[in-house]
């Protein structure tokens, strides 16, 4: 079809895009504070979310508030099944990260064996979005 002197595809667009129907999606946010006693020695996971959910796309924050020592850090791990989608890594005490990952499952948080021993304090938040 010729519109104004152009060639637009079926639905009304320009031939060198593509022209997609509108994808219908709902949209959640999950906060939680968490806590994690943690002994040096071993490494300790604590799994903060998880869902039975295919096809996540997710953006969000991860805030860590306090630690027992200064140089004590953690890692947030996205994951699929057992395979790791992303990681952030050797984050300390009064930083934030921010995030946009998809194709995950579950989401944990692990202090190093190396790390204190004590108690690790902080925010996730995560705001979803499924296709429907």
């Amino acid at each position: 079809m010729m519109i104004g002197g152009r060639n637009m595809g079926y639905c009304g667009c320009s031939t060198s895009l593509a022209c997609c129907s509108p994808k219908k999606a709902v949209q959640d946010k999950v906060c939680i504070d968490w806590t994690i006693s943690h002994t040096t020695g071993t490494d300790t996971i604590r799994v903060i979310y998880d869902t039975n959910v295919g096809n996540i796309i997710a953006s969000g924050y991860f805030k860590f508030i306090s630690a027992p020592l200064a140089a004590d850090t953690v890692t947030l791990t996205f994951l699929n099944g057992a395979a790791t989608v992303e990681e952030i890594t050797a984050i300390t005490a009064g930083e934030v990260k921010s995030f946009t990952v998809q194709n995950f499952d579950s989401v944990q948080i692990t202090v190093p064996l190396a790390s204190s021993t004590g108690v690790y304090i902080g925010e996730f938040c995560l705001t979803p979005r499924y296709k429907i």
